[in-house]
């Protein structure tokens, strides 16, 4: 189960996924793979086994720059992390982590499309479905489910 506290962008891209799958922060379980960003909130990898096989070795997320505010991560325990905005010297995303979900939580006051979460799924690579309402386009107000065939469902709230 996927937790998250304000709006998610998505976004589906066609272009197939060519880009290292190294992560600055990684966590691994039986359930799913995460990669965090250590410049901007995105997530780098993603990798989802429903039934807690391990088979979390696929990753259809499609790799993305930052092109604005600057962040830093800081890792609190191995199985949590902030993202701080060194603009600002604030915390904008926390991402707390156990075996089978994870949460993460925005700290901004207000959403903008520029200091949200991204998550950019390769068409191509996973026909990703989320639900939701949509804000603005690729944008979606909580709560919403992200489904990615043959890997699971996420709640979003």
């Amino acid at each position: 189960m996927f937790i998250c506290t304000k709006t998610v962008g998505y976004s589906q891209n066609i272009i197939l996924n060519s880009s290292p799958i190294n992560a600055d922060f990684e966590y691994i379980s039986d359930y799913y793979r995460i990669g965090i960003s250590k410049n901007y909130p995105f997530i780098q990898y993603l990798s989802v086994d429903a039934l807690g096989k391990g088979k979390v070795d696929y990753n259809p997320v499609l790799f993305d720059s930052n092109n604005g505010t600057k962040y830093e991560l800081k890792i609190i325990s191995d199985t949590k992390i902030e993202l701080y905005n060194t603009e600002c010297n604030k915390v904008e995303w926390s991402f707390a982590f156990d075996k089978k979900r994870f949460i993460i939580k925005s700290f901004t006051p207000s959403f903008s499309s520029a200091n949200g979460l991204k998550l950019t799924v390769g068409k191509r690579l996973n026909q990703a479905t989320l639900l939701g309402l949509m804000k603005e386009e690729n944008v979606s107000k909580l709560p919403a489910l992200l489904h990615l065939p043959n890997m699971g469902t996420f709640a979003i709230r």
